[in-house]
């Protein structure tokens, strides 16, 4: 930068000792034109010393030839004595002394500025390191602080497999405490069948290729088997040489366990023999299994481009509609006797029950319906009620004749007792025969009365 600035227009430089100087005649001409050959120097040595000091040790070199020969041809117009040629050599060397000075001086003003901004440039780069540095450090601790509150295991290991870092959800999951894994080996946590599928991730990050999520089988300190979603990635040194690498692990075994109770549960819904559907509060259907099917004729493709209202019965839409309020009105629904129609026409009795259906902010959305075809029943049941009508007719018309029948029977026997009496009193043997069997036959109370 110093050689810059000497480098720096040096017309200009030669400018700045010529309007120096210019100045110092001009000066000189109409302020002190009276005093003729005396003192020569009084306004020539400002003008050498500024224009060294403004334009460097070339603009005090310049305004030094300039001032010296102004003098000698202008002030004393080329008749010097003794005295005076040794005054103006004096004048003509102290003129370069003071301009190589002034030079100095402003080399020494330009270096210190050089030095102040070199300094101040260090400074505000140390300044700017400092909080680059402080910056790292909070992205470091902010870092550090989500991983250790991660509600997923984070895990770092070199390319070994020994485990460098162990956060608390680690712990939680796998149940060592960080001290026991760290340094350890991470084969610790992987079944025996699954080390090759472990060694061969490594060497897919080593080689640059990127590993897919997956998901897997981890044991836990006490031996239990965990089902686990994976996510593992490269670690890298400054050199961008991977050294190691992170994984970031889930469990999710409730979650393959409730997605099996789905699969099963799902699987139930679709071979269940009777009809279940889902429909939101608008009547537009969006499930249909294979017993709907199979009870309205509906093809799962018809029913979902169809509204719940086509099977509702003429005369049960108002109670359609009157049970949709309720439910969402939070009315607990019991199970209920409707009827639905057919896509051939048919009229069905159902028995039906209503499941409201809430999404995850707990408001109704929808409800669900398990419907079972009940028409053989309430069939079998009519025929039912009229046999037992006719049996009950029969047993009273059989009761009516059984008491008129045991009531004859009854007067005849106790006739052949009053004879077999009337004989005994007047001496004669006994005409009618009793028999022991002869007894009165039971008899319902009404028809003894």
């Amino acid at each position: 930068m110093l050689s810059t600035l000497n480098r720096t227009s040096i017309w200009q430089r030669l400018l700045i000792g010529l309007l120096f100087v210019a100045a110092a005649s001009a000066f000189r001409a109409v302020f002190f034109s009276s005093l003729g050959r005396g003192i020569p120097y009084l306004v020539f040595y400002p003008a050498v010393m500024l224009a060294a000091l403004y334009g460097g040790q070339l603009a005090g070199f310049v305004a030094t030839l300039l001032t010296t020969s102004l003098c000698y041809f202008w002030v004393q117009q080329g008749y010097l004595s003794r005295l005076e040629e040794l005054a103006l050599v004096i004048f003509f060397i102290s003129c370069i002394i003071v301009s190589m000075v002034c030079e100095s001086l402003r080399r020494s003003q330009i270096q210190a500025k050089l030095s102040t901004a070199r300094a101040e440039a260090l400074n505000q780069e140390l300044r700017s390191e400092v909080a680059n540095r402080e910056q790292l450090m909070m992205t470091y601790a902010h870092l550090a602080s989500i991983v250790e509150s991660s509600e997923a295991a984070i895990i770092g290991k070199d390319l070994a497999g020994n485990v460098s870092s162990w956060n608390a959800a680690a712990k939680r999951i796998f149940g060592y405490a960080a001290s026991e894994m760290v340094g350890a080996s991470i084969n610790r946590l992987i079944p025996l069948d699954r080390l090759d599928d472990e060694q061969a991730i490594v060497r897919q990050i080593q080689h640059g290729e990127r590993v897919a999520p997956f998901e897997t089988v981890r044991l836990t300190k006490d031996g239990q088997l965990l089902e686990v979603s994976v996510t593992e990635s490269p670690i890298r040194n400054a050199a961008a040489k991977v050294v190691g690498t992170s994984k970031v692990a889930h469990d999710i075994t409730a979650r393959k366990r409730a997605e099996e109770t789905m699969r099963r549960m799902a699987t139930v819904v679709k071979d269940s023999n009777d009809a279940i559907t889902i429909q939101d509060f608008g009547g537009r259907i969006t499930a249909w299994n294979h017993g709907a099917e199979l009870m309205y004729g509906y093809s799962e493709a018809e029913a979902l481009t169809e509204n719940i209202e086509r099977l509702t019965a003429p005369g049960k839409v108002a109670e359609q509609k009157d049970f949709i309020c309720r439910l969402i009105a939070g009315e607990a629904i019991t199970s209920f006797e409707t009827q639905r129609v057919t896509k051939d026409g048919r009229v069905l009795d159902v028995w039906m029950t209503v499941t409201k259906l809430i999404d995850e902010a707990g408001k109704p959305v929808g409800l669900a319906s398990t419907e079972r075809d009940i028409t053989e029943r309430k069939r079998v049941e009519e025929a039912l009620r009229e046999h037992d009508a006719e049996l009950r007719l029969r047993n009273e018309t059989l009761s009516r004749f059984n008491g008129v029948a045991v009531g004859r029977e009854l007067r005849m026997i106790e006739l052949k007792r009053e004879v077999n009496e009337l004989c005994e009193k007047l001496g004669e043997p006994p005409r009618h025969k009793i028999a022991r069997t002869e007894t009165i036959p039971a008899a319902e109370p009404e028809t003894l009365a």
